[in-house]
């Protein structure tokens, strides 16, 4: 009987040793994500307040933490003040940027909050993407979707990205945010090159044009 107990205490005891270390890798993964956002957020601003054709290169990790799978990062400007939480002072609308994750059994993507930040420049600056040999541009798009899943199913705006109208419609800029999602296909690397640079746009205070690259 001592020794069924004493069995029984070990596999516990080794169950919580094994749990405690799966969240503190976890963590560990995640605060590295959470750099790497930083860092693109920090190119963001210089080519930001640059003058055409200031350029910046990150290099992105879309890892594995435990069981959330960075699959997609969104480049979002929020119009709703309930959604720049990240971004003290900023009540009319912000900038975001936003790891997303895709849970494979709800089938659903969600922005990993522990490594979105926020970007504090100017609201009419735009984000294009760039299409070439060389960028994955066409990967990108508009809306909170990625243009693929890693599953092979298609994104619905509202059911697995889970963002409505006022927050996204395609139709109402007025009252929409807005998006540019870049998403990992499958087969894809999960280290990318991301390339800023400043562009001229009539009417605004200019554009970011996005290059992700494969490393």
């Amino acid at each position: 009987m001592e020794i069924l107990i004493a069995t029984i205490i070990l596999g516990m005891s080794m169950g919580v040793v094994f749990f405690s270390l799966k969240n503190i890798e976890e963590t560990r993964c995640i605060a590295d994500l959470k750099g790497s956002t930083v860092a693109l957020q920090n190119a963001m601003l210089v080519v930001a307040f640059g003058s055409p054709p200031t350029t910046k290169r990150v290099a992105f990790k879309m890892p594995t933490c435990g069981d959330k799978s960075v699959e997609a990062v969104r480049f979002v400007y929020y119009k709703q003040r309930e959604l720049c939480r990240l971004c003290p002072g900023q009540y009319e609308g912000c900038w975001v940027i936003e790891p997303t994750v895709y849970d494979f059994v709800q089938k659903k993507l969600y922005r990993l909050e522990d490594a979105a930040v926020c970007v504090q420049m100017p609201a009419d600056i735009s984000i294009e993407a760039v299409i070439s040999p060389e960028c994955l541009g066409s990967q990108m798009t508009d809306t909170p979707c990625p243009q693929n899943l890693p599953d092979g199913t298609t994104c619905k705006i509202k059911e697995t990205a889970g963002f409505a109208s006022p927050i996204y419609d395609p139709i109402s800029t007025r009252s929409a945010s807005v998006w540019q999602t870049f998403g990992r296909k499958q087969g894809d690397p999960r280290t990318f090159i991301f390339e800023l640079s400043k562009a001229v746009t009539p009417g605004l205070s200019g554009s970011i044009r996005v290059c992700p690259m494969v490393k």
